[in-house]
């Protein structure tokens, strides 16, 4: 990719510039001035020798990347180098980066940047004091933003990108240091995960070509004491001898390694508080993403700064940065993994020192003639290209791609997880945010990538549904905010976890416990809110949920809570408003499309129209500029009335017509009643559905296989014992063909089986369901025990343990049932021979580590882990099949089953409010119920409204206050609103009023009788009259007298 501008004319005076910046700098710092002489110093050398180099040549193209970017990096590797100079060296390679110095077209471009970013995230430097340390860091970070989202930084790999983020997350964890350099850190990190996020279109899903060998790791920042001598003493000879410097960098690290025997703990600095500690992500490369990481590697290099204090003393402050050394070594050497490993060359130093040594290097066979391999077995490979004498060259690097944006993806997620201690607020913030902008310029690709997918389906959703128990309103408004992004692009893939979220919402808002806090309903009603204003949303919740068999009602119940909650009990506060504006979005919506059909259909008919003859060459150019004008310059929604939003979702084909939902709502009620007959006697319930051709008679197995299977209605003990009776054997043969335990160990098949279903309490039943599942089981893997009375034997064995180990009356009786009791039980079951040790191990360790939950039995985290599974479950069997609408579509069901709720949620809070603002919105409301309701001729719903708004007139009170009608009608604000709307509806649509009529010709009677009437209403022609008219009142007054 080539850079969007060119690089300055006068880059060689800029470098040149740096080096004497640098070089100046150095050579009046005290310690270099007292310790080391000029000519000793090799990083010195390395700038003489650069402007050797750049006072030669005319252009910065004609010297590779490598050449002027190598003197910076090796300052910035040293650990001899104090922090201002390390600072200059870092503002060398930030401007360089900046201003495009790199040529990202050369060859060696890869290898450049991958250099810097290696440079850059293993800085180490001498150290005076914590706020000028912080100066360094802060330069690391604009160095690290900048190499990344330079047009260079395209050129980055998926290893070296990782350890940049894990650079600025190691800085934003670490609490001991200031708030500023955090802050900055995270808004470093926004940065990236936007870069990272926004190109994942340009990335391919191809999990077999580029592997993450690296992983993210957040760890704090680990500190040596100052007061260890030897450590002092190890100091103090570090400037006599190269090798004893490696040997004391070494021996500094480890404090950072960890115990070999227990690869998931990391070493934290005892200074961090447990609640602080930082967790870590698994390798991204695995296919399935687990909910919490697991298997964490040690790391060993650091960014290290040696700080001397005012005893002279001085100690070295590793602050932990990515690495992954050990990794890198262990693909490197072949002798441990007894096979060839093809690597890369790290720099032009190393390639030198193979060449000088070339008795080493022993060429092998090999079916490329430029490929040699060492002795250690490490293959090079010559450049086919430019072909130099100067030794081997390195392979071209991978630029970054999609496997470095899943191993972000999931590290976020892990870091929301709020059932893992080790995620502190402030990360699980920090998650959240960097979350919400991967998810605004990423949202609708991730579908793309399974991976991806797969997380936001699983560890995402679940982790982000647990939030909403947590208390902080901090975290709990942000991980809203994510959910919302998720669902509003991923929701085609989601149509569970949709239903559970809302389902938590709802909750939420009608709660009465005090742990539940009135911000917190207020935020889930600005979410609804918010997801009701989705486009088509409205509609899809109806067809997807409201219109499927075994699903809840989920928009029915949802308008009905928000009715509810929109009644006030004592004052009238914003939860009620926003449970008022959810309803009205609604409403809002359909009416808008009633006014569009409304327009486009006026100008279809004006278009149909005569049109005269064109009179003149000069009149047709007018109407043809008027009409490429008006095509040009409206959009064509507008030319029809207001501009709609459309729904961005893909319309899904197929949709069911409205004879089909009325069917699916009726056989959906019959369901339900015959779930719950079935629930009290299955008898009964069959019969019912029988009776009402649910069911056909006689009763067809698979009918009544799906209907246990795919029914959440249903009682799980009532499953068990239905499935368990002698009488249902086929039914049970049939049901018990449904599950897939192909590949499956037995406790594992077990598990999946019993989530369906509860154990019935005797043993003759329980051994009836075990029966027929060991047979299948044993089906479905090839037969691999003796016969089926030992898989079911096998199979009770299973049930007895998790028994034995998980039931707390069993364990107040006797001790727990060891491992070689367990094995002992089965001894010669397997037709007098003995079962697989090593399987009995693995059966006897899962139960005893995770219980096999049984329907019902538990509650709190344990009951909701479950659920989710059954819920992933349920999700992978029936598919998702989530359907996407026109806007507009069955709004005529929609409006049916809302106006209800929404006319009461209006009356009742225009009579309570006595506030302006919402007082218009209820008026607003009542009017576009009304035009919506004229629009699908709904004269029951129109007379409806117009008997409430006369009742809000004051107008059809009693006759014994007319006299004090004007005066009182003319205060209440409320009642002339009110009156005003009634009459305008009236005369807009009267030919849809019918019992209606009679209010409004008595509330007219009453203005009459009370002089309110206009003129035009009471004055009538008379020839008789001077005037030419008269006025009824006067005659009604006269014949008063009389």
């Amino acid at each position: 990719m080539s850079s969007p501008f060119e690089a300055p004319k006068n880059a060689i005076y800029i470098i040149l510039g740096e080096i004497q910046a640098l070089t100046s700098s150095r050579k009046n710092s005290l310690r270099w001035s007292t310790t080391h002489s000029y000519e000793e110093s090799p990083e010195m050398n390395s700038f003489q020798k650069l402007k050797t180099i750049l006072n030669t040549v005319s252009d910065l193209q004609d010297i590779d990347s490598n050449t002027f970017l190598t003197p910076f990096l090796d300052i910035i590797r040293s650990d001899e180098t104090s922090g201002p100079i390390t600072c200059l060296a870092l503002n060398a390679v930030n401007k360089f980066l900046s201003y495009g110095l790199i040529d990202t077209q050369s060859e060696s471009a890869s290898s450049a940047i991958d250099k810097v970013a290696n440079a850059v995230t293993h800085t180490r430097f001498v150290g005076t004091n914590p706020n000028n340390d912080e100066v360094v860091l802060m330069r690391i970070l604009q160095v690290l933003r900048s190499l990344l989202l330079s047009p260079a930084g395209s050129k980055i790999t998926n290893d070296s990108v990782c350890e940049i983020l894990q650079s600025c997350f190691r800085i934003c964890f670490e609490i001991r240091l200031s708030e500023l350099l955090r802050k900055t850190s995270e808004h470093v990190l926004i940065d990236m995960v936007q870069l990272l996020f926004a190109r994942l279109p340009q990335f391919k899903d191809d999990t077999t070509s580029s592997t993450l060998t690296k992983r993210l790791h957040t760890r704090g920042i680990t500190t040596t004491g100052t007061n260890d001598t030897t450590h002092n003493r190890r100091r103090s000879q570090r400037v006599s001898s190269s090798s004893m410097k490696k040997e004391q960098i070494n021996e500094s690290q480890i404090n950072e390694s960890t115990s070999p025997s227990s690869e998931r703990n990391l070493t934290y600095s005892s200074q961090i508080d447990d609640n602080e500690r930082p967790t870590a992500i698994e390798n991204a490369t695995h296919e399935i993403p687990p909910p919490a990481p697991t298997d964490i590697e040690p790391t060993n290099n650091e960014i290290e700064s040696t700080t001397t204090d005012n005893s002279s003393s001085e100690s070295i402050l590793p602050i932990i940065v990515p690495s992954f050394d050990e990794l890198s070594s262990r693909v490197i050497n072949v002798n441990e993994t007894s096979t060839t490993t093809t690597t890369t060359v790290e720099s032009e130093q190393q390639s030198q020192e193979i060449n000088n040594s070339p008795s080493e290097i022993e060429t092998q066979t090999s079916t490329n003639n430029n490929e040699y391999i060492n002795p250690r077995g490490i293959r090079f490979t010559a450049s086919t290209t430019t072909p130099t004498t100067s030794g081997p060259v390195k392979e071209p690097l991978s630029p970054y791609g999609w496997p470095c944006v899943r191993g972000l993806f999931r590290f976020l997620t892990t870091l929301i997880n709020n059932y893992d201690k080790n995620n502190s607020e402030y990360m699980m913030t920090v998650g959240l945010n960097l979350l919400t902008v991967a998810l605004e310029v990423g949202a609708d690709h991730i579908a793309n990538y399974p991976l991806l997918l797969s997380i936001v389906k699983d560890s995402l959703c679940r982790n982000l549904l647990s939030m909403l128990s947590c208390n902080r309103i901090q975290l709990f408004s942000a991980s809203l905010r994510v959910s919302f992004l998720i669902f509003e692009s991923l929701r085609t893939h989601l149509k569970y976890q949709f239903e559970f979220f809302v389902t938590r919402l709802m909750e939420l808002i009608v709660s009465e416990q005090s742990k539940i806090t009135y911000e917190q309903k207020e935020i889930a009603l600005e979410t609804i809110v918010q997801l009701l204003r989705i486009p088509g949303l409205s509609a899809e919740l109806f067809l997807n949920y409201d219109c499927d068999l075994y699903l809840s009602n989920l928009f029915e119940e949802l308008t009905k809570m928000l009715s509810k909650n929109a009644f006030p009990v004592s004052g009238l506060t914003s939860t009620h408003i926003l449970s008022l504006d959810a309803l009205l979005s609604v409403i809002d919506h359909i009416e808008l499309e009633c006014q569009y059909q409304v327009q486009r259909q006026k100008s279809d008919s004006t278009s149909q129209s005569l049109t005269r003859p064109v009179s003149s060459g000069y009149a047709l150019a007018l109407s043809l500029q008027n009409t490429d004008t008006n095509r040009t310059g409206i959009p064509r929604e507008s030319r029809h009335g207001p501009k709609i939003r459309q729904n961005r979702q893909a319309i899904s084909i197929n949709l069911p017509s409205q004879d089909d939902i009325k069917k699916i709502k009726h056989d959906k009620k019959i369901i339900k009643q015959g779930s719950e007959l079935f629930n009290q006697n299955p008898s009964l319930g069959i019969n019912f559905l029988q009776e009402n051709r649910i069911f056909t008679n006689p009763l067809e197995l698979n009918e009544i296989v799906k209907f246990l299977k795919d029914n959440p209605m249903l009682d799980k003990k009532i499953i068990g014992e239905y499935l368990s009776n002698r009488k249902n054997i086929a039914i049970l043969e049939q049901y018990v063909t449904t599950f897939h335990f192909d590949d499956m160990r037995i406790d594992e098949a077990l598990r999946i089986y019993l989530s369906e279903f509860r154990l019935p309490g005797e043993a003759p039943l329980i051994s009836t369901l075990l029966e027929h599942f060991a047979a299948h089981w044993r089906k479905c893997n090839n037969f691999q025990l003796a016969n089926n009375d030992a898989a079911f034997g096998l199979a009770y064995a299973c049930i007895m343990l998790n028994t034995d180990q998980h039931n707390t009356n069993v364990r107040r009786q006797s001790s727990p049932m060891t491992c070689e009791d367990f094995k002992r039980n089965l001894s010669k079951m397997n037709n007098k021979e003995n079962f697989d040790e090593r399987m009995l191990t693995e059966i006897y360790n899962a139960i005893k580590s995770d219980e096999i939950v049984m329907p019902t039995e538990h509650t709190g985290h344990v009951r909701e882990s479950y659920l989710w599974k059954l819920m992933l479950k349920r999700s992978s069997t029936t598919g998702e099949k989530f359907l996407h609408v026109p806007s507009g579509s069955y709004n005529y069901d929609i409006f049916t089953l809302v106006w209800g709720q929404t006319m009461a949620a209006l009356s009742f809070v225009f009579e309570k409010s006595n506030y302006d603002l919402v007082i218009q919105k209820s008026i607003q409301g009542f009017s576009k119920c009304a035009r919506i309701a004229a629009h699908y001729f709904m004269s029951d719903v129109f007379d409806n409204l117009v008997i409430s708004l006369c009742k809000f007139t004051t107008l059809l009170n009693s006759r014994e206050w007319i006299e004090n009608l004007p005066i009182q009608f003319g205060l209440n604000r409320k009642a002339r609103l009110a009156a005003t709307v009634l009459f305008n509806i009236a005369h807009v649509h009267g030919d849809i009023l019918r019992d209606g009529w009679k209010n409004i010709l008595e509330c007219i009677i009453h203005l009459y009788k009370a002089n309110l009437l206009p003129s035009v209403l009471v004055e009538v022609e008379d020839f008789l009259d001077p005037t030419g008219r008269t006025t009824l009142v006067k005659e009604q007054i006269a014949q008063t007298q009389k």
